[in-house]
C-alpha cells in the first residue's frame, strides 16, 4: 500500500522560498563584518524560520586571531569577537529590520575558532495575528 504526501502548505513559517531575502540579508551582515574587521566571512548562509533568522558565517577569522588560536588563546579571540558583535549588531540589526520589515527584539552571536565559524541570530518581533 503506498502513501502520497502532498507538501505542506505555504505559511509565514518559510517566508523566503526563492532564497532573495536570505541572500541579501547575508549580503548586508558580511559587509557589516566588513567594515568593521576589515575583511568578510568567505561564505555566507541565512536561513528564515518563523520569528528567527539565522546567518551562518564561514571562514571569519583575521590573520591576527589565527595566530592566536595557534597560540592557544581562543579565549582572546572569543573576548574580541564578543566586543565587536556588541559594536556591529546595531547595524546589522537596523538591515535585518529593513529587509524583512519586522523589528528586532534581540541578536545573539557566537563564533567557533575550529573549524572557522560564526553564527548571528536574529529573534524577530511576532507577526500580528
Amino acid at each position: 500500500m503506498s502513501q502520497s504526501h502532498s507538501p505542506p502548505p505555504r505559511d509565514d513559517a518559510h517566508p523566503d522560498p526563492d532564497g532573495r531575502l536570505g541572500a541579501a540579508i547575508s549580503d548586508a551582515v558580511v559587509g557589516v563584518v566588513r567594515e568593521a574587521v576589515g575583511r568578510g566571512p568567505k561564505r555566507a548562509r541565512t536561513f528564515i524560520h518563523d520569528d528567527v533568522v539565522v546567518c551562518l558565517l564561514h571562514e571569519t577569522m583575521t590573520p591576527l586571531e589565527r595566530t592566536l588560536h595557534q597560540q592557544n588563546r581562543d579565549d582572546t579571540v572569543q573576548t574580541v569577537r564578543d566586543v565587536l558583535h556588541t559594536a556591529m549588531a546595531p547595524k546589522a540589526r537596523q538591515h535585518v529590520e529593513a529587509l524583512t520589515g519586522r523589528s528586532v527584539l534581540a541578536t545573539l552571536a557566537d563564533h567557533h575558532s575550529d573549524p572557522d565559524a560564526g553564527i548571528l541570530v536574529f529573534i524577530l518581533e511576532p507577526r500580528a495575528g
